[in-house]
């Protein structure tokens, strides 16, 4: 989402989360800037970090890493709404980001737990419900924010 910004560059990720707001050129900012709605649903780092209006926005404070489900719950609750052709407010962007099975990871210490394969089969049948009921001419981007080591840990730079 932020690929070519300054924003994750090494020694930058800190100063990200205990930003107010990105001053850095991003996709929602573009949006803005062009009129274009926006919405974000699940993890409120989200609201912190970027211009969207409390309208515009369903998140949940979710550094809690044994708590599995409350950020995915949002977003499973929610997004479905968000894409109606009916929907009044007809959204351009809307981000989903979903915690579980970074949580998992973090909690488990292991991307073999049984806890990660739940998750990840979750997600895999809310991702096939979505699509299903989508217009035609919706575009999904799915993409990860970091990788994942085998102890549960952040991918990082290293070649794990």
């Amino acid at each position: 989402m932020m690929t070519g910004s300054e924003i994750f560059a090494s020694g930058n990720i800190l100063k990200t989360f205990l930003a107010s707001k990105v001053d850095a050129d991003n996709i929602i900012s573009q949006l803005n800037a062009a009129k274009r709605k926006s919405a974000v649903l699940g993890d409120n780092t989200w609201v912190k970090l970027f211009d969207f209006s409390a309208e515009d926005a369903v998140c949940e404070n979710t550094f809690d890493v044994h708590d599995l489900d409350t950020c995915d719950r949002v977003v499973y609750d929610n997004l479905a709404s968000y894409l109606t052709t009916d929907n009044k407010t007809n959204y351009h962007f809307i981000v989903a980001h979903l915690l579980g099975i970074d949580h998992v990871g973090h909690s488990t210490s292991s991307l073999t737990a049984p806890s990660m394969e739940v998750k990840i089969k979750e997600f895999s049948r809310y991702l096939g419900h979505i699509f299903d009921q989508s217009a035609d001419n919706t575009l999904f981007i799915v993409t990860g924010d970091h990788g994942m080591r085998a102890d549960g840990n952040h991918g990082g730079t290293s070649i794990e």
